[in-house]
């Protein structure tokens, strides 16, 4: 359940970055929309529409640059809908098309940067946003842009530095929400707390979107949840709900919350109509767990089989940006270890060299008897500061199969936990 917050925290689309990109609230540390089932449902059958008929209009006027990048914002609008990378392709290969007839245009690089970054291609992202601040060298929509793909790579020291040149042009919800992460990346809980309490009230301040707002409070949830305090998230992930009706996200942690404390049934039956409009991995995965818990372990393994058909089929076709999540389960219900350290070893490679990605592989290799090497990846999953209970268990359960001395908490969820301490020397 904790395969998303171990991935990259920054995916952010910002309000008028140019026409070319298109009208966007920012969207971070989760993957796909965060609307009501219902309004979700009519905004995809309209961008679909938009779609068609910006298509019909390309065919007729193929030379057309306005035409084609109309076409290339509502593909990106369209792809942070549903969140699926098939849409986020299509994205990137439009903006590559507007890009071979306008090459000059900074708003064209700043759309494949955000397509690319929708489909964890960050590495790509980063030298295109960079090449995007080339031709909008004063912008702080591509200043922050480029600190996203930092993040979102690991590079937490210069994502730290855009993210202050950011946060000094001005206090605003994005600005305030990105130095947030920094200091929850960072280990440092109670300033990023005060940090994003202050990004939503600033948003409110500033009148920003009920779904910015809405995030900002999911991400408080998920920060209080990192910290087993169930109460404080359930207030959170109901508060994004009023805020913005029905964020998939908030709905999921809610049922991770049920889960938690026993209630599989109630999780089970807030996860089946989730899945029901967004039947993504992740979704299935949780469901299945929730199941589980019910002891329904036959039903469950139907749901886990159609998670992981989706997630080998994303690999087949080349789509390697989630494929954390493929080890993750893998790895969770024992199923192909050898395998999943591989992919492990091509995330970190290929894909991102976060905390994330440190802690995947240490567990990875840890599952495979390779426990001393799996200290020194866990070293660096605790280098930044941040620890969740997974982190922590995983720490102490590594450390117990090698002569590392090992001792025990004396404080859920603060830094100066035993385990973690010696892991970092």
């Amino acid at each position: 359940m904790n395969i998303a917050k171990a991935q990259s925290r920054f995916v952010l689309l910002v309000s008028g970055l140019m026409a070319t990109v298109g009208s966007a609230s920012f969207l971070m540390a989760h993957d796909g929309p965060h609307r009501s089932s219902a309004q979700l449902t009519k905004e995809l059958d309209r961008g679909a529409r938009v779609i068609e008929f910006l298509e019909a209009r390309a065919v007729a006027r193929p030379d057309d640059s306005i035409v084609l990048s109309k076409l290339a914002s509502a593909r990106l609008q369209q792809a942070r809908r549903t969140g699926a990378p098939e849409d986020f392709a299509r994205a990137e290969r439009t903006f590559r098309a507007l890009l071979q007839q306008s090459p000059e245009s900074g708003g064209g690089h700043a759309g494949l940067a955000y397509a690319l970054l929708g489909g964890h291609r960050f590495a790509e992202a980063l030298a295109t946003a960079r090449e995007a601040a080339g031709w909008l060298p004063d912008s702080p929509e591509i200043l922050a842009l480029i600190g996203d793909c930092h993040f979102a790579l690991g590079h937490y020291v210069e994502a730290e530095m855009a993210f202050a040149r950011l946060l000094d042009s001005g206090l605003t919800l994005h600005s305030l929400a990105r130095m947030a992460q920094i200091h929850e990346v960072r280990g440092r809980y109670d300033e990023a707390v005060q940090c994003m309490s202050d990004a939503l009230q600033a948003g409110t301040l500033l009148d920003e979107s009920s779904a910015d707002l809405a995030w900002c409070r999911t991400l408080l949830g998920d920060m209080a949840l990192d910290h087993d305090d169930l109460d404080t998230a359930e207030a959170h992930y109901r508060a994004s709900l009023r805020l913005h009706d029905g964020g998939h996200v908030a709905r999921w942690r809610l049922a991770e919350i049920a889960s938690r404390r026993g209630q599989h049934d109630q999780a089970s039956a807030a996860l089946r109509e989730l899945v029901r409009q967004h039947p993504i991995p992740k979704y299935l995965i949780a469901l299945g767990e929730a199941l589980v818990g019910t002891g329904r372990a036959e039903e469950a393994d139907g749901w886990f089989r159609k998670a992981e058909h989706q997630m080998l089929l994303n690999l087949q076709q080349g789509e390697v940006g989630h494929v954390r999540e493929l080890v993750e389960f893998w790895l969770a219900h024992d199923r192909h270890t050898q395998r999943a350290l591989e992919l492990a070893q091509r995330d970190l490679e290929e894909v991102r060299q976060d905390a994330g990605a440190h802690e995947t592989m240490a567990w990875a290799l840890h599952k495979v008897g390779r426990h001393e090497e799996a200290v020194r990846y866990m070293r660096f999953a605790l280098r930044p500061g941040k620890t969740t209970p997974q982190l922590r268990a995983r720490a102490e359960k590594i450390l117990q199969a090698t002569d590392h001395p090992v001792m025990p908490h004396r404080a859920v969820g603060r830094k100066s936990m035993q385990t973690a301490r010696v892991l970092k020397k």
